[in-house]
Formats: structure tokens, sequence, C-alpha cells
């Protein structure tokens, strides 16, 4: 898989500098700008590799259950902190519990 990537990106650099070779040659802004784009697009495929790598290098290390634990461990102390805590009435809360007026 990291050949077929590494491949693609060669080729996107080198139809880069080709677009930007014929267009000092020419004279021409166009191939200029389509050289600039080919490279951007090869710099935004190696970002998105690196970016989907880590993510997914991270994905398959959640599954680890000492991860999992770790995690949890964490966010331990605000839950039982949110246990312990007294019961709190929003303003939202009352105004939905207050009974209707009722017309005579």
């Amino acid at each position: 898989m990291i050949f077929i990537f590494l491949i693609f990106v060669v080729i996107l650099t080198l139809l880069a500098l080709y677009f930007m070779r014929e267009a000092v040659e020419q004279q021409e802004f166009s191939l200029m700008w389509a050289g600039m784009l080919m490279a951007a697009a090869a710099a935004g495929t190696v970002g998105v590799y690196l970016v989907a790598g880590n993510y997914t290098g991270y994905m398959m290390r959640s599954h680890d259950q000492v991860a999992i634990e770790q995690a949890y461990d964490s966010i331990r102390w605000y839950v039982e902190a949110e246990e312990a805590s007294e019961p709190q009435v929003y303003v939202s809360d009352a105004v939905m519990a207050a009974p209707k007026d009722k017309k005579p």
C-alpha cells in the first residue's frame, strides 16, 4: 500500500515539475498555476496519509483493555464529583414543572 501511495505522490510531483518547466519555456501562466495545483495536491495527499495513519494507529491501540482503563481512570474523578454533588434545578426545569394557569 505504501508503494502505491509513494508512486502516486512521485507522479504528481513529476507532473507538477513538468508543467512548471513548460510554463517557463512558453511564458504561460496557466501552466505554472497547474503545476502549483499539482504540487499542492501532492502535499495534501501526504498530509492526509499522515493524519489517517496516526488516527488508524490510535484506533488500533484503543481496543487494548489497558488503554480503555486508563481513559476511564482519567475521567473517574469527574464522574464521582458529579454523583456526590447536590442536584441542581435549572430555570428551564422550573418553567416546565410549574402548573399552568387555569382559566374559569
